[in-house]
């Protein structure tokens, strides 16, 4: 398995990963260098495999990595009205069925 793909089954594995950690995990595993699993990252970010996700309310502020398979906003809300529809469905033959 080629380094970017296990990166990826990794994070889909564990999720949202501090960049540091998976740096340390490239360079124990593959025995990268630092500057080597950055430029692995940085090709993956480009390529949108990967996104960084800063958290600057952290101290001091700390950099995440996740997959980089982000669903349009658009999609996010119809999915969001469409849970919404079957849960009012869901309610109300509940409802109906305590009627009996």
């Amino acid at each position: 398995m080629d380094v970017e793909e296990e990166i990826r089954s990794y994070l889909y594995e564990y999720g949202n990963t501090k960049e540091s950690d998976i740096i340390s995990y490239g360079k124990q595993k593959f025995s990268y260098s630092q500057r080597g699993m950055k430029k692995v990252l940085g090709r993956m970010e480009r390529d949108g495999k990967i996104y960084r996700v800063v958290h600057a309310k952290l101290k001091p502020p700390a950099v995440y990595l996740s997959l980089g398979e982000h669903t349009p906003i658009e999609i996010q809300k119809e999915v969001i009205r469409q849970k919404a529809e079957v849960m009012k469905a869901e309610l109300s033959a509940y409802a109906q069925s305590e009627r009996r």
